[in-house]
């Protein structure tokens, strides 16, 4: 026998009841409460408190508290399991008693019983409240016996059965705010939301972290632009709708994130469910699960009649941006409505800074200047690439960073003429000049700064010739930045120094680019700004001699002209043997 879910159409919850007629009462219990998260409605909910879901006593915080909370419930364990034998044979009455077996439950814990009070006879519940469930519209059939709350519980039960040696729990992994910690606040990324929203002017918006999990080897990363507007770099299939137009004020952003999935946490970690503390801790005034932003989107689309794209937009030979799929799927679906291109606007606010955001990048450059110093403590012929990699990052990590921002370069003699060389265990040989390209990430916010170092100590003569124009390229160049040029002009003024010293055909590549949460952060093009961080790296290579030499030092654009971030980092000759005869004696 099947019995259907209170609103019709939710396949996955009546999955989850089918399976209970095998299962006993606790376990049935988890299952609905873990596949469905309660009851699919949008109406008003009342739940422990007696109040309905918008009330600021329904809302309370998640995760371990909730499950101590629940975990301290001994009597109402007792009778739901005693509900669960005595009903086993008749599917319909087990799953009343889970649901409604639970509700009772928590009554009586509200009203004090047994060990559910405090020393002043106060329930313990009021402050281990769980998880709101929100849903994206009303339900037809909604009963008094229906559970719209959904809680996990911790501790062991007769009826759960568990492997003999499982070992604890994995550990929480909430939706984070990835940088809140470093000095990027939760108001920041709303006010960075609430920029978006006035530049759609009136049309509607999505932005997706992207979906996948954790790599073999790395982790897995949330689209930047994901990041950038939410904090959270922790949340597979999560996305951000934008409905400027939404007649309610809490439906104008709305974070929605994926359903749990107990199975895949005892793999990945326990994930939060939506309460309270994550609507206060990310910053958003609603948050849902994204099984409701089809219906969201539909009903934005069919009100504003314009889509905008935020996600950039793909080659011919990509895939189309994800985005823009959904909107094709969406202009199907509704009639007359419209697909728009607003690709710039956020490159166009990832681009210029805030100060706390410069405040990460410096402590980016103070870490991979400690990185420079491991490096040369231990630069001398014979050593290794490789080992000279690991001293240099695990600088990096001493210093507080995270990890390298981007695949970091150390090429010595010939291989300090590849662009974007990947060590592979090179010997660093006597009268060799190293090239170091890397940059430490700190809070998310990176570094790129390439210096140049002889493994002697000390630079020859023609190392020191063509480190010189190079070094005469960068002054020049860094000297120009400042509002309203473009990197284009930068270009030009690096170039010429470098043609006028006859190694113009040595010069591959471009003077640089943006820098921020990305090594090459988002670019919006045109004129530079205040608030801006641009690379400035001139390079000249010369593979038969086996001399390259790039320098790169990380510039802030002012209202006054310019900034150099890494300015105390070595760059002249004498500076940097210097540096490497002072890091040599500190080994």
């Amino acid at each position: 026998m099947r019995t259907r879910c209170s609103c019709a159409g939710r396949s996955e919850h009546n999955e989850w009841i089918e399976r209970a007629t095998s299962w006993d009462a606790d376990r049935a219990g988890r299952a609905l409460r873990a596949g469905c998260g309660g009851d699919p409605c949008d109406g008003p909910a009342r739940g422990a408190g007696g109040r309905d879901r918008d009330g600021e006593r329904q809302q309370g915080p998640a995760g371990r508290e909730d499950r101590r909370a629940a975990a301290d419930q001994p009597r109402a364990g007792r009778e739901l399991r005693r509900r669960g034998e005595r009903d086993r044979a008749d599917p319909q009455t087990l799953v009343g008693h889970v649901v409604g077996g639970a509700n009772d439950a928590r009554e009586q814990l509200r009203r004090g019983a047994g060990r559910g009070r405090g020393r002043r006879g106060t329930p313990r519940l009021r402050k281990n409240r769980p998880e709101r469930i929100e849903h994206a519209g009303p339900c037809p059939r909604r009963g008094k016996g229906v559970n719209t709350l959904a809680k996990r519980t911790s501790k062991k039960s007769p009826g759960r059965r568990s492997s003999p040696k499982a070992g604890p729990r994995p550990s929480a992994a909430p939706a984070r705010a990835a940088s809140n910690a470093g000095g990027i606040g939760v108001r920041e990324f709303v006010a960075r939301r609430e920029r978006v929203l006035r530049a759609l002017k009136g049309a509607v918006g999505v932005v997706l972290a992207g979906d996948g999990g954790a790599p073999l080897v790395g982790r897995w990363r949330a689209n930047p632009d994901f990041v950038y507007l939410t904090g959270i770099d922790n949340e597979p299939g999560a996305a951000v709708l934008f409905d400027p137009k939404s007649e309610d004020p809490t439906r104008r952003c709305v974070l929605f994130l994926k359903p749990l999935d107990p199975e895949m946490e005892r793999w990945d970690g326990e994930r939060d469910p939506i309460a309270s503390s994550m609507r206060s801790r990310l910053g958003f005034r609603r948050v849902m699960r994204t099984y409701a932003l089809p219906t969201f989107l539909q009903h934005a689309a069919t009100r504003a009649k314009r889509l905008a794209c935020l996600h950039p937009f793909a080659s011919h030979a990509a895939p189309v941006s994800e985005d823009l799929a959904i909107f094709r799927k969406v202009s199907e679906r509704v009639v007359g409505v419209s697909i728009e291109d607003a690709t710039g606007v956020l490159p166009g606010l990832r681009a210029v800074k805030s100060p706390a955001e410069i405040r990460l990048m410096k402590r980016a450059i103070d870490a991979t200047h400690e990185g420079h110093r491991r490096l040369c403590a231990m630069l001398e012929p014979g050593v290794d690439e490789l080992d000279l990699q690991r001293a240099l990052e695990h600088g990096f990590g001493e210093a507080g960073a995270e990890e390298a921002g981007f695949n970091t370069i150390v090429g010595a003699g010939r291989h300090s003429t590849v662009l974007h060389y990947r060590s592979r265990g090179g010997r660093v040989e006597d009268g060799d000049v190293v090239l170091v390209d890397c940059g430490a990430s700190y809070r998310g916010y990176c570094a790129d700064i390439t210096r140049v170092f002889p493994a002697s100590g000390t630079f020859s003569k023609r190392q020191k010739q063509v480190y010189d124009v190079v070094l005469e390229s960068l002054v020049k160049t860094t000297r120009a930045v400042r509002p309203g040029v473009t990197l284009a002009e930068l270009d030009a003024v690096s170039r010429a120094v470098i043609n006028d010293a006859g190694f113009g055909d040595f010069y591959p590549h471009g003077i640089g680019h943006h820098l921020g949460t990305e090594v090459h952060d988002a670019n919006p093009g045109g004129k530079l700004q205040p608030g801006m961080v641009v690379t400035i790296e001139p390079g000249i290579y010369l593979p038969d001699e086996g001399i390259g030499v790039r320098l790169e030092d990380d510039v802030l654009v002012t209202k006054a002209g310019h900034q150099n971030l890494s300015a105390h980092i070595p760059r002249t000759t004498a500076d940097v043997e210097a540096f490497i005869r002072a890091c040599r004696r500190t080994k």
